[in-house]
């Protein structure tokens, strides 16, 4: 992960695997404060890891999985009709996507980690996505 692929907003984790909001981002790389009982800890960008995409992840940015989901794949809806796919199917037939990759609408887009799926979000509705770590 590299400091160019986040937003401010964005989650990452740390070594010790907990979700941390993105505070700044400076010329260095990424630093995040993160405030806990009156605490400030800064990090430096090598030591914080994307989060995947995972249902469970999906499901807490607000994503409920949709009535068409198959064994090829599943859908992955938000309430305002927002939706991207999941493919599950162990070979996939079209050569370029891979088991475990989001993508959005008819457009192959990889999404492998929850940054990419904030800025996507963002980027698509000029909003951001509410998630609930």
């Amino acid at each position: 992960m590299v400091a160019k692929e986040l937003r401010i907003g964005n989650w990452v984790k740390d070594n010790k695997g907990s979700f941390i909001p993105v505070e700044d981002i400076t010329e260095k790389g990424i630093n995040i404060e993160w405030y806990h009982e009156l605490t400030c800890e800064a990090w430096d960008y090598d030591d914080l890891y994307p989060i995947p995409l995972t249902p469970e992840i999906l499901h807490k940015a607000g994503f409920e999985k949709h009535r068409d989901s198959n064994e090829y794949w599943n859908h992955w809806v938000l309430k305002n009709g927002w939706c991207v796919s999941e493919w599950i199917w162990h070979c996939p037939i079209a050569g370029f996507e891979e088991k475990g990759v989001c993508y959005w609408g008819e457009e192959f887009i990889p999404m492998r980690y929850l940054h990419s799926l904030q800025n996507f979000y963002f980027c698509h509705t000029s909003q951001e996505l509410p998630i609930n770590l």
